[in-house]
């Protein structure tokens, strides 16, 4: 019946793009050929390269934003259920490493009922103070509170990933509390052109608002 055929139409047609609008229900019971035709249309510039080059780039910049939406959904529920600095500081580390597939991360607390812990959490956690002589190459990225990307000093790199420090070709820092009061979040990654200057840092400000939380509630 037409009524099936209409089934079989939408059900195909959620299979190939996902999904379906009752609005369209009235258009495929007037004319399927013509509904047919121009459902055909929807996908052309996509395979054809025919669509213009800045839409395409803002919707993969809207894919890529919910991608990260999700992963900092899912590092708010690791840090809800941590109810202790050690919680905290675990939980951090498994969801850059699980969630966001960051390999090379560090976080640099300026915690010293932090330091007991540094054993137990390997390269991921760094115990420092302000005042250390290797924390003076980053007193502007903390005194400005705001994250930055790109490729960062030889010093900085070393003192941060060490023995890696090699395979590290551009990084994020975000501080953590006023004015980086607490510390900061390192995000390495091996590829030059990952985290870049010209990059939009506001989801890694919500990352660092929502570390500094959990570690200072």
């Amino acid at each position: 019946t037409g009524y099936l055929s209409q089934q079989n139409f939408a059900a195909q047609f959620i299979a190939a793009n996902g999904s379906w609008s009752e609005n369209w229900n009235s258009v495929l019971v007037l004319s399927p050929e013509f509904f047919e035709l121009a459902m055909g249309l929807i996908d052309l510039p996509w395979k054809t390269g025919l669509l213009p080059r800045k839409l395409k780039e803002l919707v993969d910049v809207a894919r890529a934003n919910d991608v990260l939406a999700e992963r900092i959904h899912r590092l708010s529920q690791r840090l809800i259920r941590a109810h202790s600095l050690p919680d905290a500081i675990n939980a951090i580390e498994t969801s850059l490493r699980e969630d966001f597939d960051s390999m090379n991360s560090v976080l640099v607390l300026f915690l010293e009922e932090a330091r007991a812990l540094q054993p137990d959490s390997g390269r991921f956690l760094r115990i420092a103070s302000p005042v250390d002589e290797n924390m003076k190459s980053f007193e502007s990225l903390l005194s400005s509170g705001k994250p930055r990307c790109g490729q960062v000093r030889d010093a900085q790199r070393d003192y941060l990933f060490g023995g890696d420090s090699v395979a590290i070709g551009s990084v994020a820092l975000t501080p953590l509390g006023q004015k980086g009061a607490l510390g900061l979040l390192a995000i390495g990654a091996s590829d030059a052109e990952r985290f870049h200057p010209g990059m939009s840092t506001e989801f890694l400000l919500r990352i660092g608002e929502l570390v500094t939380y959990a570690l200072t509630r």
